[in-house]
């Protein structure tokens, strides 16, 4: 199962209210917000229930942005496991309440989400794209640099999918700047995976290959490790164009030992208990 690239905004809640919210609103968003939390811990069934909790008392009080949020909450969950059509089903949901209220940073991660879910999951990779455009709609209407450029990644890696690395590279040239000056490791990695897929289109092995390898560096470096497996998956592919098969089993057996790490039997399990 693949790990989607990481939306910063996913659990974020804005606490957009009045003084007059009540005490039931603010609850629910601090439920939502702490959802997050067990979800960036790997505490993905804590992180389910307490979502599906939010989501209830989010209709109780006929609030369409906390509604929202719940939906969009619980299909993350779902989307981390690969369980895309489940994911996709919460997401639509979070789309039709984000399009009650007039937050369009809201709508900017829905679609954001959607547009992954469909293109990392390999379901229909041009639906995904139309999504993604949508969210970079949203993101530069409300100027949010961070999603503006973690959107315009996806697109080019979407667009390579379709082997169109010119367009592709095109967004990848527009936010490059971006992540080798502001961003965290973080997006530095998936900047430099990204870059080392392009190079290796382009026949260019050896630049490809330290694209690939600074990834893995910068991973291990800062404690992401898990974020390795997008590599893995990378430099498999890389060595079957380039005809190294010692090197192909090498990353593969690599990038199914991530797999068993990142995704154990008993996690999926806990999750289809929900």
């Amino acid at each position: 199962m693949k790990r989607l690239f990481i939306i910063l905004t996913l659990f974020t809640v804005s606490f957009l209210y009045s003084q007059e919210t009540s005490r039931e609103r603010k609850s629910i968003e601090k439920q939502i917000v702490q959802a997050g939390v067990f979800y960036r811990n790997s505490q993905f069934d804590k992180s389910l229930e307490l979502s599906k909790n939010a989501l209830v008392r989010s209709f109780k009080i006929k609030d369409a942005y906390l509604i929202a949020n719940s939906y969009n909450s619980i299909g993350v969950i779902y989307d981390e496991f690969s369980q895309a059509k489940r994911a996709i089903e919460f997401y639509d949901k979070a789309l039709q309440y984000a399009n009650k209220t007039d937050n369009d940073s809201l709508k900017d991660w829905v679609y954001s989400n959607l547009g992954s879910a469909y293109y990392y999951n390999k379901i229909d990779v041009k639906k995904g794209i139309i999504y993604y455009k949508k969210s970079l709609f949203y993101a530069e209407k409300t100027r949010d640099s961070v999603q503006i450029a973690y959107t315009k990644l996806n697109l080019a890696n979407a667009y390579f999918t379709f082997e169109d690395f010119d367009t592709g590279y095109k967004y990848l040239s527009e936010i490059r700047p971006y992540f080798e000056t502001q961003s965290d490791d973080e997006g530095r990695f998936y900047l430099l995976n990204s870059l080392g897929v392009y190079y290796s289109n382009e026949t260019q092995q050896k630049l490809a290959e330290d694209y690939f390898i600074k990834a893995l560096a910068l991973a291990k470096g800062a404690g992401m490790e898990g974020l390795s497996i997008n590599v893995y998956e990378k430099l498999v592919e890389h060595y079957k164009k380039f005809n190294q098969p010692e090197k192909v089993k090498l990353y593969a057996e690599k990038l199914n030992q991530m797999n068993k790490i990142l995704f154990p039997e008993e996690k999926l399990k806990s999750l289809e208990t929900h």
